[in-house]
């Protein structure tokens, strides 16, 4: 993810064993660039932060900068995982039988990294998740009286869950699902000057990811009074992790996505 912070462009690469199962062996590292993306700092990892974070939003609140994220922790003794390997494995004296990843002693949590001195020292806050429920990948955007609202991707659910922080982003609200549909993927959320609020989202409830649509609020989310679909497939291609952002000075809702082969970037004029 990319993010630019008064001129300064924050890069959040992971980097992943190859051929392992999704976020295994996973770390995190932060690069930033000074000179408009044309160089980056050496990718160093995210101090005070979990090293298999994944950042996926943002927010700049006065000297606040405020990242969404989730990341994998280990929930029982029977943590390690071989992906299929055929070998013992001893911890603590007894053999743990070899076990794929998916979800075996592992729980997926949301939360936010905060810095409070532009980007220099991070801390993670909010750990947003129960047993069995597997919530990743969390939009963020702030409504008119300053609540953070996180929307928030779930493995189990068509629906999108949504928590809410009343202290910009320091502690979170239990997760709950809405009435958004979800086709089990990334989510995007902008906004602009006027406070109108831009989703983007795959709203069928089953995996298919097309077509990508946009809803739009005017009222904090408490309604979605337009809902267009912008991007579609005949073939039945996936069409889906959107990243939008606002041009407010050619008044033009910006984004990219991709069909799982090539990346794409749409403008739409947001009169």
């Amino acid at each position: 993810e990319l993010f630019n912070y008064n001129g300064k462009i924050f890069s959040f690469p992971c980097s992943y064993y190859n051929g392992s199962s999704f976020c295994q062996d996973c770390h995190s590292y932060i690069s930033y660039s000074t000179d408009c993306g044309k160089t980056f700092s050496w990718p160093a990892s995210i101090g005070n932060a979990i090293n298999n974070i994944h950042v996926k939003g943002w927010l700049a609140v006065d000297d606040r900068i405020i990242l969404s994220c989730s990341w994998i922790e280990c929930t029982e003794e029977s943590w390690a995982c071989f992906d299929g390997a055929n070998k013992k494995c001893i911890v603590a004296g007894k053999e743990l039988l070899p076990k794929n990843y998916k979800g075996l002693y592992h729980q997926e949590y949301c939360g936010t990294l905060i810095s409070d001195d532009g980007g220099e020292n991070w801390r993670i806050c909010g750990k947003i998740g129960s047993k069995g429920v597997g919530l990743v990948e969390p939009a963020i955007v702030q409504l008119s009286d300053g609540t953070i609202v996180m929307l928030i991707r779930n493995a189990n659910d068509f629906r999108l869950y949504e928590s809410r922080s009343y202290d910009l982003g320091e502690t979170w609200s239990e997760a709950v699902p809405t009435d958004i549909p979800s086709a089990i993927t990334k989510v995007s959320l902008a906004k602009d000057k006027n406070g109108v609020i831009y989703l983007l989202n795959n709203f069928t409830e089953d995996c298919s990811r097309n077509p990508l649509s946009l809803w739009i609020s005017t009222d904090d989310m408490k309604t979605w009074s337009k809902k267009i679909d912008l991007v579609w497939s005949d073939g039945g291609e996936m069409l889906a992790y959107p990243d939008a952002f606002v041009d407010e000075e050619r008044k033009m809702l910006c984004f990219g996505w991709d069909d799982r082969k090539n990346i794409y970037y749409s403008e739409y004029p947001i009169e």
